[in-house]
């Protein structure tokens, strides 16, 4: 008689049973929600405008002039009497950069054509355009008879920006009355912190330096994604 017993044959079910495969979706659906939630407490929120920056620049207020002042904050359009008044004012500001003008005094054109001071005014209400001479010690140099300017040097190149050339070119007298607004302010006042967050000149116009980044100090790429345009 053998010694030997056979060992009873186990057969194992390898297959997950019903109520395992109906419960693996739900742990998976009551695990899931953890993970994220921890993701995102790792991922830092960014910060918001007015963390970093001055509570005027976040919110687009120039400093030339008071928030409720709406057209010198280009909230509102200039109309003609506020474009001169501001003209006017910015001379007398800055009687040593800015002199004003309505028209041109006339004489002989450039084409032979002798023309007044009529000539230049605009054709539907009659107005004499105003306009500015900007240049440093506007009151020397020669005086142009034509034109009727001061501030004319040999050594200093005319440069013309012209606003609402055409009719309806609203947008484009606003362009010149900024570079004025911008020009006044800058002037003897170029360390000036713009923004609000204690440097000057830490983030030159564009790509000044040439490597390729735009947001120099990191100060936009640092606020939270909802306050980031398409370039940081």
């Amino acid at each position: 008689m053998s010694s030997k017993r056979s060992s009873p044959a186990v057969a194992l079910n390898t297959k997950p049973s019903f109520g395992f495969i109906i419960c693996l979706p739900l742990l998976l659906s009551l695990v899931s929600p953890i993970v994220v939630t921890a993701n995102a407490q790792d991922e830092p929120a960014g910060i918001t405008p007015t963390d970093i920056w001055s509570d005027d620049y976040a919110n687009e207020i120039f400093p030339w002039a008071p928030a409720s002042d709406r057209d010198r904050q280009f909230k509102e359009y200039h109309t003609y009497e506020t474009m001169k008044t501001l003209m006017m004012e910015l001379e007398q500001d800055n009687p040593e950069i800015f002199e004003y003008h309505e028209g041109m005094l006339g004489g002989t054109n450039a084409r032979g054509e002798e023309v007044t001071a009529d000539t230049y005014e605009g054709w539907y209400y009659g107005h004499s355009s105003p306009w500015m001479k900007i240049t440093g010690d506007v009151q020397g140099g020669e005086f142009n008879e034509f034109v009727g300017d001061n501030g004319n040097y040999a050594d200093r190149h005319d440069v013309m920006i012209v606003g609402n050339h055409h009719a309806r070119e609203w947008m484009s007298y606003t362009v010149a009355i900024m570079q004025l607004e911008v020009i006044a302010f800058s002037y003897d006042n170029i360390g000036y912190d713009n923004d609000g967050d204690g440097l000057i000149d830490e983030d030159p116009w564009g790509d000044a330096n040439n490597d390729g980044i735009l947001d120099d100090d990191g100060d936009c790429l640092s606020l939270a994604s909802e306050y980031q345009d398409s370039n940081g």
